[in-house]
């Protein structure tokens, strides 16, 4: 198998999953209206700038105490 062609067939095998369990589960279904709904309603955005901030804190916490060597 070609190593060229593995991220490929990932993305294929990925979108087919994808596709297939959107036309078949009125689960995901429904899941996926929520999440659209939540990201068009701008309060995704919020959640996303605290997540950013967390992420930042952890990366500068972490940063420090690796030069520091704890």
């Amino acid at each position: 198998m070609n190593i060229r062609l593995i991220p490929n067939n990932l993305e294929i095998y990925f979108w087919s999953l994808i596709i297939s369990l959107l036309s078949d589960s009125e689960v995901i279904q429904r899941l996926f209206r929520l999440v659209h709904a939540w990201a068009v309603s701008g309060q995704m955005l919020r959640y996303l700038r605290m997540a950013l901030v967390a992420c930042g804190a952890g990366f500068v916490m972490g940063l420090i105490l690796g030069i520091a060597g704890l």
